[in-house]
């Protein structure tokens, strides 16, 4: 979807296909409304927005042209770092959290039961409370 050819899918994307790759990111047990997944869709529709998705597939080439400066700037940051995973997520689940703990020096990870790739979304309690806990340790 990141070349030419993506601007011609995104055109024709439907709101079922637009449904089941969103649902498929959520954990089983946190899956959207059929009410957020139409509003979602409608905001993707303003303004021509599906080509912004062309532009979420090029970022992820670009992750990898950029890698070891991006991954270098990770293992020596001076800034303490929290990263928040939800174990269900096919994207970047157990296995990034699993790679981020053997690459980064002294690693905050937090993998939470039952959520998917949308964190903040799916277990808004449970991000809200860990920020909390590791921001009062500063």
């Amino acid at each position: 979807m990141a070349s030419f050819v993506g601007h011609i899918i995104t055109f024709f994307l439907s709101f079922r296909v637009f449904s089941k790759n969103i649902k498929n990111m959520f954990d089983q047990k946190n899956q959207p409304s059929d009410l957020d997944l139409k509003q979602w869709y409608q905001q993707l529709n303003i303004n021509h927005g599906k080509r912004s998705l062309v532009q979420l597939n090029r970022s992820i080439f670009e992750r990898f042209k950029h890698r070891d400066r991006l991954v270098n700037a990770l293992i020596n940051s001076q800034i303490p770092l929290l990263l928040i995973n939800g174990k269900s997520d096919p994207n970047s689940g157990v296995h990034m959290a699993q790679r981020y703990k053997e690459i980064i020096p002294n690693p905050k990870v937090i993998e939470i039961e039952d959520c998917g790739h949308w964190v903040p979304w799916e277990q808004p309690t449970i991000v809200g409370k860990e920020i909390k806990t590791f921001l009062s340790l500063f």
